[in-house]
Order: C-alpha cells, then sequence, then structure tokens
C-alpha cells in the first residue's frame, strides 16, 4: 500500500508536466486531429488527459482498478456523444502511460502498464457495466417532472410534487422515485451530449429548490438525540446527494447539519466539535477527489474531539467498487440514504455497546 501511495503522489504532483506531453504525443499519433484543433479543442483536450492522470493516480492509491475502470467507461460514452472515434481514447492512454513512466522506475513502471492495460480492456466490452436507474410506481410522473424542467418550467415542476405531496406519497418515495432517478437520467443526458451543461445546471438548481417546498414536512418529524454531519470534500461541487441523505436522517428524526458542497478541511472539524455529531457523511462524486477525501479522514481520526464519531462515505466511486470505503479508511458505505440510516442506526449501537 505505501508503494501504491507513493506512484499515486507521483502522478499526481506531475500531472501537469504528463499531460502536456501526453497530448503532444497523442497529436503526433493522430494528425486526423489537426482539422479539430482550436485553443478550445487544446485546452478541454488537456483537461481531458489531466483528469485522466488524476483518477489513474487515485486508482492506484486506493488500488481499485474498479474506479479507474469505471472512468473509462464515462469517457467511452462522452466520445460517442460527442462522435469521437474510440481510438481518440486508446491513444490518449497509451501516451499517458509511455510518458508517466519516464517518472518512475521498477515495479511502478509495470503497475502503470496494468492499470492502463484494464482501461484498454474496457473498449472491448460487449455490454459495459452500467449502474442502472430502477422502474417504480412514480417512474410516469419522474418522465414528466424531468420533461418541465427540461423545457425550462420550473412551476409546472413544482405543482407536479404539490400535487404528489396531496395524494399521499411520502417525502420519501419523492425523493428517491422523482428526484433521485431524475438526477440519474439528467447525467445520462448531460453524458451523451444531448443536454448542455447550462441546462444541467439548471434543472438541478431546479430540483435544490423544489426539495427546500417540502421542509416544512421534514423538519417537522419528532426529533431524537442523535445527530448527523454531512459534507461533500474537497472542491466536490455536486451536493444534491449528500443533501439527500442529510434530509432522509432528519426524517428518521435525526438532528442533521448539512454542510454542503466544496466543504473545507478546517470547516468540517470544527463543525464536528462544535456539534459532536454520531455519524457524519462524507460525499465525493468525482473520483479525483479520493485523495482529498483520504486526507479529511485522516485529519478526523487524529482529531483527539472526534475520536468516537463514525464515518460514512458515498458516492459514485463507491457504488462502482463496494469495497473502496475500507481503503479510504472509513467505517462503511450505502447505495443510498435508506441504507445509509440502517448502517449509522447499526454503528452507533455497536459502539454504545
Amino acid at each position: 500500500m505505501i508503494a501504491q501511495n507513493k506512484l499515486g503522489t507521483v502522478l499526481r504532483e506531475n500531472r501537469d508536466f504528463i499531460s502536456s506531453d501526453a497530448l503532444k504525443m497523442q497529436y503526433e499519433q493522430m494528425p486526423e486531429l489537426e482539422p479539430f484543433r482550436t485553443p478550445e479543442f487544446d485546452d478541454i483536450s488537456l483537461r481531458d488527459t489531466r483528469y485522466t492522470i488524476l483518477y489513474l493516480a487515485d486508482s492506484i492509491t486506493v488500488n481499485s482498478p474498479k474506479l479507474f475502470k469505471s472512468y473509462i467507461r464515462w469517457f467511452i460514452d462522452i466520445l460517442k456523444g460527442l462522435h469521437l472515434p474510440l481510438s481518440y481514447l486508446e491513444i490518449s492512454l497509451t501516451s499517458i502511460a509511455s510518458v508517466a513512466k519516464t517518472y518512475v522506475d521498477g515495479k511502478y513502471k509495470e503497475t502503470i502498464d496494468e492499470y492502463i492495460q484494464q482501461g484498454l480492456a474496457v473498449m472491448h466490452e460487449n455490454d459495459p457495466v452500467s449502474i442502472n436507474s430502477k422502474s417504480s410506481l412514480l417512474a410516469c410522473h419522474m418522465e414528466n417532472y424531468l420533461n418541465f424542467l427540461l423545457e425550462g418550467n420550473r412551476h409546472a415542476a413544482s405543482m407536479l410534487i404539490d400535487d404528489l405531496i396531496k395524494q399521499q406519497f411520502s417525502v420519501e418515495q419523492i425523493y428517491v422515485d422523482i428526484f433521485q432517478e431524475s438526477q440519474y437520467k439528467l447525467g445520462k443526458l448531460w453524458q451523451s451530449n444531448q443536454i448542455s451543461v447550462a441546462e444541467e445546471h439548471y434543472c438541478t438548481a431546479s430540483t435544490q429548490l423544489i426539495m427546500g417546498q417540502l421542509y416544512p414536512l421534514i423538519f417537522a418529524t419528532p426529533k431524537n438525540n442523535r445527530v448527523f454531519v454531512g459534507a461533500c470534500i474537497g472542491g466536490e461541487l455536486h451536493e444534491l446527494g449528500i443533501r439527500m441523505v442529510s434530509d432522509f436522517f432528519e426524517l428518521e428524526g435525526w438532528n442533521s447539519y448539512y454542510l454542503g458542497a466544496n466543504t473545507p478541511l478546517r470547516g468540517i472539524i470544527d463543525t464536528l466539535v462544535a456539534k459532536k455529531p454520531d455519524v457524519i457523511g462524507l460525499s465525493t462524486t468525482m473520483g479525483y477527489y479520493i485523495s482529498d477525501l483520504i486526507k479529511t479522514i485522516d485529519a478526523i481520526r487524529r482529531h483527539p474531539s472526534c475520536q468516537t464519531v463514525k464515518i460514512l462515505v458515498g458516492g459514485y466511486p463507491f457504488l462502482t467498487d463496494p469495497d473502496l470505503w475500507k481503503e479510504v479508511g472509513a467505517d462503511g458505505t450505502a447505495s443510498n440514504a435508506i441504507k445509509a440510516i440502517e448502517l449509522s442506526k447499526h454503528l452507533v449501537q455497536l459502539e454504545s455497546r
């Protein structure tokens, strides 16, 4: 594990140099890209190459080929949406491997090759693995809800949710079967280049506002003496998932403190000291924030006032590799808010024995 940490650190610290040289190598091998090359195309290509190196570095650090392969599957979907050939990714990966290996020696070169080869193997899968959304009694309403948002009609989407509450659908059902499912589908639409980043942001922001109209119901729940803190680590901006989890804890009677996106480490520690929670939930959607997550968990573990808090982690990386929570030093992970509550109750009961 120490060797993997060292290799991951080397790749992360030298990502700017590796990405620049790897992209030059890729362009040399793909003269057919010349007509597409504009300053914007070059900037995006350099950014994507840097992201690939970050995913590679963090996947190696936590010994998770699954994490890197999941990123490659995501990248393949992006290329398909942009109508770019898979050879773009293939040559990018081999170029990254060639350059990265000049920064290390011996067994580290072998590890880089192993991960890159697993990434390349994904390109030949007949049926790439994906996290599928599920159907429900509210599936039709979810489609209508998302269509309203895509049309820019936030008021109609809000009225739909009001109507479902009047029909006695629970807040939990609406969160899981409409808000969560619509976000999954929204991500797929963006990934396949069917909607823009601006449209995705509008729909997500609208859902956050509409969630707020349910807060009188959520905060009316009788409270127990349990405390939950929810936060996104590092520069993570995808906050909707952990906000939903925090709301579920509130519905369950816990006192929840939702810290939001891009929460600085100092803010997390200060909140833990002040609120003395039973459980903290840390979320990351992007795999290249795993290193930040590890640093956050380590800081919590070392702080003398945070010794009893249980740490749950969640987000897309932990759905792709269910054992990843062990590698980052957490107490567990859960695939959804309901399971997070069940696991938290179990961990708290064990602590009190």
